[in-house]
């Protein structure tokens, strides 16, 4: 594998399936192993949009293994831009990602994520807002707890509240 076959795979799959054959999470898995080890900052803008709603939790730990090898410079504009996807398995590893690199010009678009349907999106964004932290943080989770009714969203929200 080479740098040009990662981005062609990952530029042909925006994003993966939810539902997907192991094949292709064998060779999805391979190109994330592959851009750990040779890093290429073309690959940002794909990574994240790539991601489907897997219950496999390690791909998600393969995605961050990749971002990790960049700085919150490079890294946090995709993470924005993803944010908008119209596809929820793509703001959800946003979301998840951005508990990575904690950034207040994140705060804005997670809150937003707050009010998504799938609490499993919740519960990534207040994750995050948890590791950004503060008291603008605070001030807008409080009038949103009031509304949350997902048990484990609610415990991060009580645990950034006090």
């Amino acid at each position: 594998m080479d740098h040009d076959q990662a981005l062609a795979f990952l530029a042909q799959h925006q994003p993966l399936p939810d539902q997907h054959e192991a094949s292709m999470m064998n060779q999805y898995r391979e190109v994330l192993a592959y851009l750990a080890q040779n890093p290429d900052p073309r690959c940002l803008p794909l990574i994240l949009t790539s991601a489907g709603l897997w219950e496999d939790v390690t791909i998600y730990d393969l995605i961050n293994k990749v971002l990790d090898r960049y700085g919150p410079e490079e890294v946090i504009p995709h993470i924005k831009n993803a944010f908008g996807s119209p596809y929820p398995s793509v703001r959800f590893a946003a979301a998840d990602v951005a508990m990575h690199f904690p950034d207040p010009t994140l705060i804005e678009p997670l809150t937003e994520l707050l009010g998504e349907g799938i609490a499993i999106i919740r519960l990534a964004a207040v994750a995050a807002l948890e590791q950004i932290g503060g008291d603008e943080v605070k001030a807008l989770i409080g009038p949103l707890a009031l509304t949350e009714n997902d048990e484990e969203i609610l415990e991060i929200m009580d645990s950034i509240l006090n």
